[in-house]
Formats: C-alpha cells, structure tokens, sequence
C-alpha cells in the first residue's frame, strides 16, 4: 500500500518536471486554452450593475393571430354585423400587397362605428314614420273622450313594450328596432297628447295629469317619456295657464339633476319668462325663483 503511494507521488512528479522543461508551456497561457476563454466569459459587471444589451440586439415580434383564433373572429364578426360586407379571410396576400397595412381590431372599430351610425339613422327614420302615425291617429279623433281612451291604449301598449325590453331573448326578436324607434317616440308623443289637451281642448289639468302619470308610473316610464319634449309642454303649460314661477323653476331644477337637456324652445321660453312684464313685476316677491330660472337658463346655453 505506501509503495503503490509513493509510487505515484513519483510518477506526477516526474510529469511536472517534464512541462516546465518544455518551451512552449512558458509562453502558452492556461486561461487561453480554458474553455471560457476571455472573449465567452459573460460581462458580470454589466450583468450586476443592471445594464441591458443594446436594443438593436433584440428582435421586435408583434403578437399574431392563428388560423383558429382568425376563423373565431371572423364568426364573432359575421353575427355581431350580419349586413355587412364580410372581412376577407386570411392568406390574401395580393389585396393585402395592394393596400397599406392596418389593424385588425382598427378596422373592426371602423366598421362597428359605421354599423351603428347606419343603425341609427334607420331607427331616425322609422321613429319619424311612427311619430307621424301617432299625431295623424290624434288628429282624428273628434273630441276629448276619445282622446282619453287612445291615452289609455298608448299607455298599454308602452308597459307591454317594458315587459318584452325585459325579455332575456329581446335581443333575438326581427322586431327590436320597431320597439326600439317606438320607445324613442314615445316622450314626443306625450308631448304631442299635452299640447292638444291644452290647447284643443281647453284643458290644461288633463295636460300636467298626463305628464304625472308618465313620470310617477315606472322609472321606465320615465326614462322613455319625461324627455325634453315632455317637459317643454310642460313648462308651456305651468307658465301660460298658470303663471307658476315656482313651478317652473323646480320643472328646469328637476331637468337639471335627472340629466334632461333643454333644447333651444326651452332656453327661448326661460329667457322670455324673465323678460316678461310679469316676470319684472314679481321680481320682489319672486326673486329667488327667476333666480334659478335665469341660473338654469344660462346653464343650459353653456
């Protein structure tokens, strides 16, 4: 057992003795034959002190699409838009070559805004042909009996239209957009009702009657029916039967926190209550509500 030890303490050493005697072991570098030379060794003082490759260096990759993902939009986009011209599918690439490069989702927005400017105008145009139908239907009766019992159907008719809007297949009905452009109509017609009973029939109670029950019947109901058109007969009515200042100033108050919009009518119709000789007369005993008539009045032009 030691023979075999010193056996081979001699044999390395007689090893070393022979590479220090050869020339080249001088000048032949061992880190130079190391495999992590000095030129593959990482730049550790960059990696510690946080210093990023150069931006050039790394390659910028924009996430795409794939065939399943494409095909899944493509169905997406078909049922949200059904009229419309269909999106070309992908591997096109001579009209691709032929226009500039856009997004995807920028031209689905192009197209959604156009679909919905589209769909507006033709629910414009069907609630005009519904507004016409309602007055000419009004015109026609002969006296205001008659005129009480169509109010009563219209009001039928508007919570049979909340019930189907409260349907979870609404939706899918071929009549949306007729029930639709109906709900829009609707707070011109109540406009329309209390102007006849006003003026045709000489019956200005029946009138805010109406408007009453319009705003007090469902918070649909009000939503639908107590808009500008509305409350403009309504301020007509308060100020030319009854000379209410005060409840003209809570009509243009309750406009403001419910988020209805004065139209010119109603800005023109403020602006002359203040200028009236009435209006100057009462000044006195009424300033606080010419006040917020001119206060809400100048709001509405801002």
């Amino acid at each position: 057992m030691r023979g075999t030890i010193c056996y081979r303490r001699g044999a390395t050493a007689r090893r070393s003795s022979v590479l220090a005697s050869s020339p080249n072991f001088a000048s032949t570098s061992f880190a130079s034959q190391s495999p992590l030379s000095s030129k593959a060794q990482p730049d550790w003082k960059a990696s510690h002190t946080g210093q990023r490759r150069p931006s050039s260096d790394r390659k910028e990759s924009r996430p795409t699409l794939t065939s399943n993902q494409s095909q899944a939009v493509s169905v997406m986009y078909n049922f949200l838009f059904p009229n419309s011209t269909p999106r070309p599918k992908a591997g096109h690439t001579e009209q691709q070559a032929t226009r500039p490069q856009t997004s995807f989702f920028d031209e689905f927005a192009k197209r959604a805004e156009a679909h919905n400017e589209q769909l507006q105008k033709a629910q414009t145009a069907t609630m005009k042909t519904i507004l016409a139908k309602k007055r000419a239907d009004i015109d026609g009766l002969q006296d205001d009996q008659q005129l009480i019992r169509w109010t009563a159907d219209l009001f039928a008719r508007q919570e049979e239209i909340e019930s189907l809007k409260r349907l979870p297949s609404f939706p899918q009905r071929a009549d949306r957009d007729d029930i639709t452009a109906e709900l829009e109509a609707y707070s011109h017609i109540i406009g329309s009702l209390m102007s006849t009973f006003r003026d045709r029939y000489r019956d200005p109670h029946l009138a805010l009657a109406v408007f009453d029950h319009v705003r007090h019947r469902s918070v649909a109901s009000y939503v639908c029916g107590c808009k500008t058109p509305a409350y403009h007969q309504l301020l007509i009515t308060l100020w030319t039967c009854f000379k209410d200042l005060r409840g003209v100033a809570n009509a243009l108050r309750e406009m403001k926190v419910n988020g209805v919009e004065p139209d010119t009518r109603i800005r023109e119709l403020a602006q002359k209550i203040i200028e009236s000789p009435l209006g100057k007369m009462m000044t006195e005993s009424a300033s606080g509500d010419l006040y917020e008539i001119d206060r809400l009045a100048k709001r509405a032009q801002a």
